[in-house]
């Protein structure tokens, strides 16, 4: 019989390429809590959240999702989950402290003075409710009280913790910051402001330019608080100036595991790739910061000089390209650009930058130096030499001040030095609109509203810049969350520009924030009818509607938008990635299959969602054709060459996969991603011993988790290791018992123990997660060899939820031809034929339902069709044998039975009765 349990477990190792999973709410919050233990906490978040989604009413999944965001620095998020977390009546004593903080860290001033402000709090958390009330105070500007509160907590007698921590930011407010920290040092380690206190020290050091000092408290205190993004990036700025920078390097590695999307961090690592040459490193860095946001000039510029050293010309030029309306202050870069776009013949384009550029600026060997020196951390004493270098050719030149101001304005620890360039700019020329705008974005960035808002006072009497002053003004008192005043000055916008676009979009943001979604609404709706051409607020209705109407109208708005302006390639990347996020996969692929789209420029959200989208549908041509397309474009991107390397691998077209995989690997030895896949490769080409010696490669950590435990068990398995074998796929059942474990040890326990044991084995598993999926078609296909009728009542259940499952209905013919009900036998085969026509199992099933019904011509026809495919099958060959000995063709029958080889007490059994034929 061709019924083998396998049948299922060995399309698994494939599978694994694509993933799958679903679990339900507890499943999802009990996996996160693992993370959280394991400090695993990107997984622990999805986790968390997946559970939240599920069970959005549960308040303790909100509060552990809301301190698993404040652990990780995600304190914006941390807010929201803990006040709905309080709100649903989560215990007060593990909430509140928690919630003080996050609002605190995520700059919610005034939420934290308004939280529980009428409330009687116990001794025990109000003292520090109070001290986060005064921190909120003293961003807030508000000082006087401020102080006023820490006089209080510092005079108080009952908490000592308190008193000197808020002694300490006495100290602080008074400029002394020496004092500051041996006052902070005081507070305990078993109390709860004891990570804060660190934190302060850690910030007063490197105030006081004690680098060193400042090393060892941060480091302290991100014992306690790991993955604290900001205090992490402070250490980096430390190790920087003291020039540690392979600790530095160290540091960035952590925060690229824990963020590896963070531009920040990619951008950091960047700059020190690109100082130690490593060109390949440092574009896959600032094209990660680039990918994930940011955008500015300093970034770029990184990557368009790493493409040129790898001679990537088309793709330094793309990333100038980004940039070019910023490149007439890099005169340098200029002259590159220029040169780039000769070679690209884009030549009336560089004829007019050379023609507008001043000789003196064609010196681009010293230019470009100070261009990217100005990026670099690393040697601060040439960074500070080569800044005092530019300051004596620009002093007293607001453009080159204002040029200064961007640029350190992306390096970390500078922006107070920049904030100090674009206000001498300002003074020396007022009328300077960009740079008053820059400074105004930069006071936004450092929670400075109030600088930033008095900074555009002088547009408000201008007709033409009026409305763009209130705006600014509108936007700082929403982050502040001031509504009614930012209300009144949208008002004032509106007066001086009737219905901006930004003015619209700032309403449709207060009126949201008001939970008025319907005015939002509105409002966005006037703006896109206004404005057809502006995304944000077409992106913004979608993100409003997309959980009602599942984004239906906003998705009818970007197509009409986009049938007046076919051209606007980010309309239609947009509209795309709308028909993605509502899973119209079809729709997605037929708005961005545009062929103008298709470049070599395209952003890795283009290729990223047309792959996927045409994935989803199962359409692998085109997805390996596309994957190969963006890799011969991008050969050295990281995201092009796995999902190349993934696609040949699902082709099963190892041999042209591993390579690509062992080029990323050199770059990135110990990603997880990449050895994973290529294990699973190598387990594909029968390759296991050198699937094993790269499972070795993977960090411990890593190695231990439940999927890579499975991963090893396959292999170990198929390389015929059974006792290994099943203690990894054991480990990995105990850390995720998932129905697709438990089929991999059912079907050892079946082959290398006792079918009782699998069938008990399945039982107990059962007992804990009913049969369901792949798993009970096993188990059904299990029971054939000890319970036929309680299997056939399986098969029927699973044959009414799947009615074309062609393994069911394959095993349900074998099973009736075996009790010569042919009729029905071969109802069912002709079924599953219609489903898999090609699959030998079912071939050969259909073989014996005709050879049973003397059609031994038609049945010799399909037997040979199932050995060509799966020319090695004993059973089929035998049962091939068979028909052609009933037919008369005895010596061809002799001929296929003398390459049977290695039979079983069952096809021995079945070659008997063949050669009983024979004579």
């Amino acid at each position: 019989m061709i019924k083998k349990t396998t049948l299922l477990a060995g399309a698994v190792m494939l599978a694994l390429l694509a993933g799958c999973s679903g679990k339900d709410a507890t499943e999802h919050y009990t996996d996160g809590l693992s993370f959280i233990a394991d400090k695993k906490y990107n997984a622990a978040v999805i986790e968390l959240k997946s559970a939240v989604q599920q069970a959005p009413d549960n308040a303790d999944y909100r509060l552990a999702l809301g301190l698993l965001h404040l652990q990780i620095g995600d304190n914006v998020s941390a807010e929201k989950e803990l006040t709905r977390a309080m709100e649903l009546g989560a215990d007060q004593q593990k909430v509140v402290l928690p919630l003080f903080r996050a609002s605190y860290q995520a700059g919610s001033y005034p939420a934290v003075l308004q939280l529980l402000a009428d409330a009687t709090l116990p001794d025990n958390v109000a003292v520090y409710a109070d001290t986060y009330r005064a921190l909120a105070q003293l961003e807030l500007g508000d000082a006087d009280a401020a102080i006023a509160l820490f006089d209080k907590l510092a005079t108080q007698q009952q908490f000592t913790d308190v008193a000197s921590y808020a002694q300490a930011h006495l100290l602080v407010a008074n400029r002394n910051n020496a004092g500051a920290v041996e006052t902070a040092k005081q507070v305990a380690e078993d109390s709860p402001l004891y990570a804060e206190a660190l934190y302060l020290q850690g910030r007063s050091l490197l105030a006081e330019e004690n680098y060193q000092a400042s090393i060892d408290a941060l480091r302290s205190y991100l014992q306690l608080v790991p993955n604290n993004l900001q205090a992490r990036l402070m250490l980096t700025q430390s190790l920087v100036q003291t020039t540690q920078l392979e600790e530095a390097d160290k540091q960035l590695a952590l925060l690229l595991k824990a963020f590896p999307n963070q531009p920040l961090v990619n951008y950091l690592k960047a700059m020190l790739e690109y100082e130690r040459k490593g060109y390949v490193k440092a574009k896959e860095h600032a094209e990660a910061a680039i990918n994930n946001g940011m955008r500015n000039s300093s970034v770029r510029i990184i990557a368009a000089l790493s493409s040129l050293n790898q001679q990537l010309n088309s793709q330094a030029l793309h990333h100038l390209d980004a940039i070019k309306t910023e490149l007439h202050k890099y005169a340098p870069l200029q002259n590159l650009y220029a040169q780039l776009q000769l070679q690209s013949g884009q030549t009336v384009q560089a004829k007019d930058i050379l023609l507008n550029q001043d000789a003196q600026t064609l010196d681009t060997q010293l230019l470009a130096a100070t261009t990217f020196q100005l990026l670099k951390t690393g040697d601060n004493k040439a960074a500070q030499e080569l800044i005092a270098k530019y300051e004596q050719r620009t002093e007293k030149d607001s453009k080159s001040l204002t040029q200064l101001g961007m640029l350190r304005m992306n390096i970390a620890g500078q922006q107070a030095l920049a904030l100090r360039d674009l206000e001498q700019a300002l003074q020396l020329d007022p009328g300077q609109n960009q740079t008053r705008v820059l400074l105004a974005i930069s006071y936004l960035r450092q929670n400075m509203f109030a600088e930033a808002s008095k900074t555009v006072d002088e547009w408000l009497d201008n007709e033409e810049l009026a409305v763009l002053g209130y705006n600014i003004k509108a936007y700082a008192a929403i982050l502040q969350q001031q509504l009614p005043e930012a209300d009144a000055l949208l008002q004032q916008a509106q007066q001086a520009a009737t219905d901006h676009p930004f003015t619209l979009l700032l309403q449709a943001n207060l009126a949201a924030a008001r939970d008025d979604m319907a005015t939002a609404q509105q409002l966005l709706i006037k703006s896109m009818e206004l404005y057809p051409g502006y995304i944000p607020a077409l992106q913004q209705y979608f993100g409003m509607n997309v959980a009602n109407d599942n984004g239906a109208d906003a998705i009818k708005r970007a197509n009409s938008m986009l049938e007046k302006a076919p051209d606007d390639k980010s309309l239609r990347l947009t509209l795309g990635r709308m028909y993605y996020h509502t899973q119209a996969y079809q729709q997605a692929i037929d708005v961005l299959s545009e062929p103008s789209l298709r470049t070599e420029t395209a952003p890795a959200a283009f290729w990223v969602t047309l792959l996927d989208a045409h994935a989803k549908l199962r359409n692998h041509k085109e997805v390996l054709s596309l994957s190969e397309q963006w890799y011969k474009w991008a050969p050295d991107n990281f995201n092009a060459a796995y999902f190349y390397a993934n696609s040949l691998g699902l082709a099963q077209r190892f041999n042209e996969a591993l390579p690509i995989l062992d080029k990323q690997l050199q770059l990135n030895p110990t990603n997880l991603m990449l050895l994973r896949s290529k294990i699973l490769q190598l387990a594909e080409t029968k390759d296991y011993a050198k699937a094993l010696e790269t499972l070795r490669q993977v960090k411990p950590d890593d190695a231990a988790t439940a999927e890579m435990q499975f991963i090893k068990g396959r292999v170990l398995f198929l390389n015929g290791q059974i006792p290994p074998a099943m203690e990894a796929f054991t480990a990995s059942y105990d850390l995720a018992p998932s129905d697709q474990t438990a089929m991999f040890i059912a079907e050892v326990y079946s082959k290398d123990y006792s079918h009782q044991r699998a069938v008990q084995f399945l039982e107990q598993h059962f007992a804990k997660s009913p049969a369901s999926g792949n798993l009970k078609l096993f188990y059904a296909n299990l029971l054939l060899q000890s319970d036929k009728a309680k299997s056939f009542r399986l098969y029927d259940e699973i044959l009414t939820e799947s009615p074309d499952n062609y393994i069911v209905l394959n095993n349900y013919a074998w099973e009736l031809a075996a009790a010569d009900q042919l009729e029905q036998a071969q109802q069912y085969i002709e079924k599953a034929l219609q489903q898999a026509p090609k699959h030998p199992d079912v071939l050969d099933t259909y073989g014996k339902v005709l050879m049973k019904q003397n059609k031994l011509a038609e049945a010799v026809k399909v037997f040979e069709q199932s050995l060509a495919i799966r020319p090695e099958n004993n059973l089929v060959q035998l049962n091939y044998a068979e028909a052609l000995a009933r037919s008369g063709s005895k010596d061809k029958a002799r001929s296929i039975i003398a390459r049977v080889k290695n039979l079983n007490s069952e096809q021995n059994q079945k070659l008997a009765e063949i050669n009983a034929l024979l004579n």
